[in-house]
């Protein structure tokens, strides 16, 4: 994902050319942030689906703790007991779908930051054309 976005100038001193140059920028980073949006949601869906795959797996092994089950020392396998040791062996798994959610989520942020400054630069254009066509200046 690219950098946040950080004013680097002030916008009441931006010639035409100016708000025109970073429009073009903020346009680029707005296509950047859609494209890692897309490929942040792939990778969760990827993620998510090798979480179920393993809870599957591991809830099928043959290692598996059976419910109801009485063991050799007398103690009986129950439902949190079986839980506990697939969870166990999903940890991995699992910790990369909530990571992979995280970097999703903030890539969404992301996107919006950037859809957000755009709209902000758009509405300064408007001024800062409207400020030079009333000075006589005209429109670079």
């Amino acid at each position: 994902m690219t950098q946040p976005i950080e004013p680097t100038f002030e916008y009441t001193d931006m010639t035409p050319a100016q708000v025109e140059q970073k429009l073009r920028f903020l346009h680029d980073q707005l296509g950047q942030a859609t494209t890692a949006l897309r490929k942040a949601r792939q990778e969760e869906l990827e993620a998510q689906t090798a979480l179920t795959t393993a809870k599957a797996t591991a809830m099928l092994a043959d290692e598996c703790p059976r419910v109801g089950v009485i063991e050799e020392d007398g103690h009986r396998i129950t439902v949190a007991y079986r839980d506990a040791w697939v969870q166990l062996q999903i940890a991995e798994p699992e910790t990369a779908y909530e990571t992979a959610k995280v970097i999703r989520q903030a890539a969404t942020d992301y996107l919006r930051t950037v859809r957000d400054q755009l709209g902000a630069v758009q509405s300064i254009n408007a001024s800062v054309r409207e400020a030079y066509r009333g000075l006589g200046g005209g429109v670079r």
